[in-house]
């Protein structure tokens, strides 16, 4: 594969142009035939009868085959080498690669590229014929510093003209390639020769040929500038050489701290061998679990795992609370919430993912990471299940307030048993969520519905279970009849008849039932607000004009309403917490309590805070209410006095 770009470079050398138009030397003589041993081999196959096939080879030969399937490889019994089954009714198949030449060419190199078709196809009587088609779709010159690509063109009269440029593109867009994208074959028995006598002679460009597909100049690029490229080539780890010349990142990054063979982990000539082909994460990791003790029929697995981890979060990635090969060992003991049916790649890589969550919302919840419980729960989904869902009620705790009053002034208004089925409504916004969590529906995001008196939320329970989630309900917020908008069990299932029954009795009720002196158009919530007192005057600290008085309500007409946006113009008010922590710095704090009534309430403005159109103030809250907070604030307010 040719990786190098081919924009920004340097104009082409004067005088190549003129000199690539002129060469003519012919192909080694062996060329077709070094070409030909590239492709697969081929044998197409027709079906005699059940389980019985018969098989005509490329070498010419025929034989009867057992069951066999389209692609498969096996060894053909006449000429002994590896063959492709194809099972074709047309009994044609089409190979294509791409080839390279190199020849020494004025002070560097010619890099001749060939697109090549082999097609090889049956007669009607049996016979295989193959056909090789082979055009020369660019040359690429290397000065010994950059490579330039020049490409055919035909005027019809004068035949071939070469033209600077890259070759043909093959089709367009993103489906469009060109010779120097694919994998490049490389003729290698000229190399050695070749190179003699100059700075690529000890290259090991013509093994590279061989193990892998690489375009030769590319190669010469790489070997100049990565001195590792030949040594890992003489040592036989082709799998790293081949990140080198695909500049992979990471393995550079890698071997940039690599000194010796010790360092990968390597001890003995049988290590190196079985080294070859793996790549550099493998071999940390393979590193790193020589010393873990496992089963060596785990350590396939463990390499795997370790590499995982790598590519995901980086060579260097390690918890503090933890080492691999314990996080590894608890990888075991969670194969069973991972599906069997999917590979191990898969399962590990899913596994890690989780892992790496459920630790991260740990952290955001201040849990005990060195704790054995919290660090490797006994199942990992459900532990990492629950993190989420504690994170969903602290983002919605903001509603907490709200959602109280709502169910403290309608709860005996909405809730009903027929001793079969009852209604009840939720608490707080760890209800709501915690609903919507075992039911698998998204009633958890209704908390702002709840919050806003825009609808009303009930849960549908079994007389006999009513702690066990089996229908949830939204009405609308008219108190004067059930208005249900949505019913819906487990997964947004469709109410039984049992539920239907239940809600149409329901219905009856909620219209004869007495509402009294309630009023859903005037609830009020209890908020706190931290300001500034000054000569006994309440002062905002964002509006240091505005005044705050008790038993005065105050009003902002210029209020954003827009919900995705944060501390913009509106009145804010906020839990005591909140309040607390927001005046703590001020000499002068006073904390406010105030009310709202939830329709005024625009949106939430941040954790525990909210923002409204208006609210009226109760009264200042005694610092001798306040626990320690208070009585820190009390302290400092003698001290100030004796000073």
């Amino acid at each position: 594969m040719c990786y190098y770009s081919y924009y920004n470079k340097p104009k082409s050398p004067r005088g190549i142009l003129p000199a690539i138009q002129r060469y003519d030397e012919p192909l080694p003589k062996d060329y077709e035939k070094y070409e030909n041993s590239c492709f697969e081999r081929v044998m197409f196959v027709s079906k005699i009868s059940k389980g019985v096939n018969y098989g005509s080879c490329e070498c010419g030969g025929h034989t009867t085959l057992g069951a066999v399937r389209s692609g498969a490889v096996i060894k053909c019994p006449n000429c002994n080498k590896k063959v492709l089954i194809k099972r074709n009714k047309y009994n044609s198949n089409e190979q294509r690669k791409v080839f390279a030449y190199i020849v020494p060419f004025k002070d560097g190199y010619l890099s001749r590229l060939f697109l090549v078709y082999k097609f090889s196809s049956l007669d009607k009587d049996g016979i295989f014929k193959v056909k090789i088609l082979q055009k020369e779709e660019q040359r690429d010159y290397f000065d010994g510093n950059n490579i330039f690509s020049y490409h055919p063109f035909w005027r019809y009269g004068s035949g071939i003209k070469w033209l600077a440029g890259r070759g043909t593109k093959h089709g367009s867009g993103y489906c469009g390639w060109r010779v120097d994208e694919l994998p490049v074959s490389t003729y290698p028995k000229n190399l050695k020769a070749l190179f003699r006598g100059t700075e690529f002679q000890y290259s090991q460009l013509q093994t590279a040929a061989v193990v892998h597909n690489v375009d030769p100049l590319w190669y010469l690029t790489k070997y100049k500038n990565e001195p590792k490229l030949e040594l890992m080539y003489k040592l036989g780890l082709y799998g790293i050489a081949s990140e080198i010349l695909r500049s992979d990142y990471e393995a550079e990054r890698i071997l940039d701290k690599i000194k010796s063979l010790k360092d990968l982990g390597i001890d003995s000539k049988s290590e190196l061998k079985e080294c070859r082909f793996l790549g550099a994460e493998q071999l940390i990791a393979r590193k790193e679990i020589k010393k873990w003790a496992i089963d060596k029929k785990d350590k396939p697995m463990a390499i795997e795992f370790v590499k995982r981890i790598i590519h995901r979060c980086g060579a260097d990635f390690k918890y503090s609370f933890t080492t691999r090969e314990r996080w590894f060992k608890y990888y075991k003991t969670q194969l069973a919430d991972y599906p069997f049916s999917a590979d191990e790649v898969s399962k590990i890589s899913s596994f890690i993912s989780d892992y790496t969550d459920y630790v991260s919302d740990c952290t955001r919840l201040n849990l005990d990471l060195k704790d054995t419980a919290i660090k490797f729960p006994k199942s990992l989904k459900t532990a990492h299940q629950w993190t989420i869902n504690e994170l969903k009620i602290q983002e919605t705790q903001v509603y907490d307030a709200l959602v109280a009053v709502a169910y403290e002034s309608m709860h005996k208004l909405v809730e009903w048993s027929d001793g079969k089925l009852t209604v009840v409504m939720p608490k707080s916004t760890r209800e709501v969520v915690e609903e919507g969590q075992k039911q698998s529906h998204c009633v958890g995001r209704y908390c702002e519905r709840i919050a806003t008196g825009e609808s009303i939320i009930v849960f549908i329970r079994k007389a006999d279970s009513p702690d066990k989630p089996y229908f949830t309900a939204e009405l609308k917020k008219d108190m004067r009849i059930a208005d249900i908008v949505q019913c819906r069990g487990y997964k947004n299932a469709d109410a039984p008849k049992e539920v239907q029954a239940f809600i149409k009795k329901y219905k009856q009720w909620f219209r004869k039932r007495p509402l009294g002196e309630f009023n859903q158009d005037s609830l009020m919530v209890h908020y706190y607000k931290a300001v500034h007192k000054r000569d006994g005057k309440y002062i905002s600290n964002a509006d240091k004009g505005m005044e705050f008085e008790i038993g005065e309500w105050t009003e902002e007409s210029n209020i954003n309403k827009d919900p995705d946006q944060v501390a913009v113009p509106g009145l804010h008010v906020a839990s005591l917490e909140f309040a607390q922590n927001f005046g703590n710095g001020w000499s002068d704090v006073a904390i406010l309590e105030v009310e709202t009534n939830i329709h005024d309430v625009i949106i939430p403005d941040a954790k525990d805070q909210v923002r409204t159109s208006k609210f009226r103030v109760l009264r200042e809250v005694p610092f001798e209410e306040m626990g320690e907070w208070g009585a820190k604030r009390l302290a400092k307010c003698k001290e100030a006095q004796v000073a």
